[in-house]
């Protein structure tokens, strides 16, 4: 069989430290989406703030990530018996780079055989 993993490229985000990702306007409602970064952990905040009837009411929601890296998630799906894995910037499998990808996308065979990782293809 064949794994197809796609998450975001955690190695351009840690490497960046961008904490503020994206501020919205949608109709009196402000989404702000930002990072606070942890010593092995990210987390992902959505902070909302909506303004209506001469008052402002806001609302924090989160999660705690595990940032996974593609050299660390490589070596553990080799381990878990993953062979010829293939890393891509993107689910249009253009080639990955650890400091401009926007996401990481590793493709691997399961089974025995020669690990051929390659930097896309």
């Amino acid at each position: 069989g064949v794994l197809f993993v796609q998450l975001l490229n955690y190695d351009r985000i840690l490497r960046a430290r961008e904490r503020i990702q994206g501020v919205r306007d949608e109709g009196g409602t402000t989404f702000i989406r930002f990072y606070d970064f942890e010593e092995e952990r990210i987390r992902f905040n959505v902070l909302q703030v909506t303004r209506g009837e001469g008052e402002v009411r806001h609302r924090l929601d989160g999660v705690t990530l595990r940032p996974w890296g593609r050299e660390e998630l490589g070596q553990r799906l080799r381990r878990s018996g993953f062979s010829a894995i293939q890393a891509f910037g993107g689910m249009t499998m253009e080639p990955f780079s650890h400091g401009t990808s926007r996401d990481l996308v590793l493709v691997a065979a399961a089974g025995a055989g020669t690990d051929s990782e390659k930097e896309g293809k």
